[in-house]
């Protein structure tokens, strides 16, 4: 799992997911170009477009980065390999922050994987509140 700060130093990455996926959000992208105005170069437009998307709400995604591909699955520690990865993506927080959990298990436990995002909607939605 990841946690990036959107009020501190996890401002430009949780800016960089919200262009990606997040767009009911871009009002925290303008906060972050205020403040740092050489940022506007690097905001990405729209999602990878590899990548197949889940909605939950607008503040959640579940997502699946194709094998050999670059992704929100690739956005952050996880390179792209034989295998695909599935995962989630959440603002959390006023400010926003953003958790996401990203999942690639070899062939015989990738059964797990809807298991495994859906603990990490239930447990994150359930603290949330």
């Amino acid at each position: 799992m990841t946690l990036k700060y959107g009020g501190t130093s996890g401002r430009f990455e949780v800016a960089q997911v919200i262009a990606r996926v997040f767009p009911k959000h871009r009002a925290f992208i303008d906060h972050v170009i205020k403040l740092f105005p050489d940022f506007a170069s690097s905001i990405p437009s729209g999602p990878y477009p590899a990548d197949v998307l889940k909605y939950q709400s607008p503040a959640v995604v579940e997502f699946t980065t194709p094998a050999n591909e670059t992704g929100l699955g690739t956005q952050f520690e996880v390179r792209p390999h034989n295998r695909p990865i599935h995962g989630v993506a959440m603002l959390v927080g006023d400010t926003p922050d953003l958790l996401m959990l990203t999942v690639r298990l070899p062939e015989d436990l990738a059964h797990l994987t809807p298991v495994i995002t859906a603990q990490f909607l239930g447990v994150e939605l359930g603290r949330k509140r």
